[in-house]
């Protein structure tokens, strides 16, 4: 997802304080506990955004939002609440994390 964010900003002329922006706002995002406080979240964000990110993330992010939050992988043992998340299963318990 962070790439994919990354590639974004560099197609629509963005510099690379937009990148670190978007990744940190859709990190925070994803550290949300429950996909409620990520709708909420996300609606007070999106007021900051360009449009078309906003259209972006709306479009390709979070359809898959559900899937690979924290509140869903949590639940899977991948998530390390000072971390995030662990680019490998069997990496779980090592807080070694790709965010």
């Amino acid at each position: 997802m962070l790439t994919d964010i990354d590639l974004w900003v560099k197609r629509h002329a963005g510099v690379k304080r937009d990148s670190s922006f978007y990744k940190m706002e859709a990190k925070e995002l994803f550290k949300c506990d429950s996909f409620g406080s990520f709708k909420n979240l996300l609606e007070n964000k999106k007021v900051k955004w360009d449009e078309s990110f906003t259209e972006y993330f709306e479009t390709y992010i979070l359809p898959e939002a559900n899937q690979f939050g924290r509140w869903k992988i949590e639940t899977l043992g991948l998530y390390c609440p000072y971390g995030g998340i662990t680019p490998n299963i069997s990496e779980g318990s090592t807080y070694s994390y790709f965010y």
